[in-house]
C-alpha cells in the first residue's frame, strides 16, 4: 500500500506555560489534537518521546576537509498507542468533534546503557563505562556551534534534544496516509 504524508492539522498542546522547562523523571501532560476533515474506517495515533545527541566536526587537511560525527538516541524510542479504529471528523466540526486525546508521558531519568555501549569513547564528552552510565542522569538540553576559517577544526557542532511526536495514520483512498506534528521539549540541566 503506497504511503501519503499529510501534515494537515494535527498538533500537540501541552499543559505548561510557554518556556517551561522539565528534568528527567517529570511528567509531560498535553493533550494530541486533530482539526481538519477526516473519514476513514481504519485510524490509529500513537506518540513517541525521542531523545538524542548529534555531533558534527569538520577538520581543514591542507586542501581537503575530513568530516566525521555521530547521532544516537538516548533510550529506544517507543509509542504509546491513545486511539485505533474508524474516524469521523465532519467538515466545518467544533471542538466537541474534534479528535481530542490527552496524554501524560513521563521523561526517562537515565540514559539507556545498551544503547550508549554501541558508541565509542571517542563520540562522547562524558564517560561511557557501565558505573558512570548507571551513575549519569539525561542530560539537559543543548545545542552550540564554533565556525573557525583559519583553525585546524572549522566546524564542531553538537546537541541535545527532546521531543513528542504524534502520528496519525489512515487509509484514504486504498492508500496509507499519515499526519505527523513534533513538539520540542527542553530539559534543564540537573545534577545527579
Amino acid at each position: 500500500m503506497p504511503k501519503i504524508h499529510n501534515n494537515d492539522d494535527l498538533s500537540i498542546s501541552l499543559a505548561a506555560p510557554p518556556g517551561w522547562t522539565y528534568a528527567p523523571g517529570d511528567t509531560i501532560i498535553g493533550n494530541i489534537v486533530r482539526k481538519a476533515h477526516l473519514v476513514t474506517p481504519d485510524a490509529n495515533l500513537k506518540l513517541y518521546l525521542k531523545g538524542h545527541t548529534a555531533t558534527k566536526i569538520v577538520e581543514n587537511c591542507g586542501n581537503s576537509k575530513r568530516e566525521y560525527g555521530t547521532h544516537w538516541n538516548l533510550w529506544l524510542v517507543t509509542s504509546k498507542e491513545f486511539f485505533r479504529g474508524p474516524l469521523h471528523i465532519p467538515e466545518g466540526a467544533g471542538t466537541d468533534e474534534y479528535l481530542t486525546r490527552p496524554f501524560e508521558v513521563t521523561i526517562p531519568t537515565r540514559p539507556l546503557g545498551t544503547l550508549i555501549k554501541r558508541h565509542s569513547s571517542a563520540e562522547s564528552f562524558l564517560p561511557l563505562d557501565s558505573d558512570s552510565v548507571a551513575r549519569e542522569m539525561i542530560p539537559g538540553s543543548f545545542e552550540s556551534a564554533r565556525y573557525s576559517r583559519t583553525a585546524p577544526v572549522s566546524l564542531s557542532y553538537g546537541l541535545i534534544e527532546y521531543s513528542l511526536e504524534a502520528v496519525l495514520r489512515y487509509t484514504k483512498g486504498g492508500a496509507l496516509a499519515f499526519s505527523k506534528a513534533t513538539c520540542p521539549v527542553i530539559l534543564r540541566h540537573t545534577r545527579s
